[in-house]
């Protein structure tokens, strides 16, 4: 999942989520708060999503590691 490496790999690029955060500092600024409210809901919203589907899916990859462990 991207090389093995942590490069854009942030949660707005797995996710819905529509964008880093670096626009907050901006927007705080601005005093434009309630679009920093929006932007705080939506990662927690698209978080949600994504740890509940890697919960349900990653214990699915068990038995295919511990496959692939013994036939090494």
């Amino acid at each position: 999942m991207n090389n093995g490496e942590f490069k854009n790999s942030g949660l707005d690029k797995l996710t819905g989520k529509p964008h880093g955060g670096s626009p907050i500092p901006e927007w705080y600024k601005l005093g434009k708060y309630e679009e920093i409210e929006n932007y705080i809901k939506k990662e927690t919203e698209e978080f949600v999503k994504f740890f509940r589907w890697t919960h349900n899916e990653l214990p699915l990859l068990r038995p295919k590691l511990d496959q692939a462990m013994k036939n090494d």
